[in-house]
This record gives structure tokens, sequence and C-alpha cells, in this order.
């Protein structure tokens, strides 16, 4: 499924720990859907350069950048 950059009204991201946790960043979508778009295992996780790199794509996109509940 394909969707189209206007439908998105934010990013968003969601840190899970424990077994196979780590930081999802998600699209958030006018209709309330969250779609994710990649998951960065904790082990790998360099979570200052992940969030300077989203807070730029959410500013290329025009939206804002949250975390997910």
């Amino acid at each position: 499924v394909f969707y189209h950059s206007a439908q998105i009204s934010g990013l968003a991201y969601k840190i899970t720990y424990g077994r196979g946790g780590g930081l999802g960043l998600y699209a958030v979508l006018h209709e309330g859907k969250n779609i994710k778009l990649f998951q960065i295992p904790r082990l790998r996780l360099n979570s200052i350069t992940v969030f300077e790199d989203a807070n730029k794509a959410a500013k290329l996109l025009g939206v804002d950048f949250q975390e997910l509940k």
C-alpha cells in the first residue's frame, strides 16, 4: 500500500524494551492510522542522531514529530 505525503499528519516514535525492543518510527495519517516506517534495534540505537534525523524529515514534510502513546 502506498501513501501520499499529503496523507501524513505527523511522524511519531515509540521506544520499546525487552526482547526485540528498540525505537520505531511511524507515519501518523490524518485518519488516525499509524504506519511503521522502520525499527532500530536497541543494541544499534544511537537515539540522538535518530531524533535529529526524524526532526529533519518532519520539517521537510511540514508535520509535527511526537512520541507515540
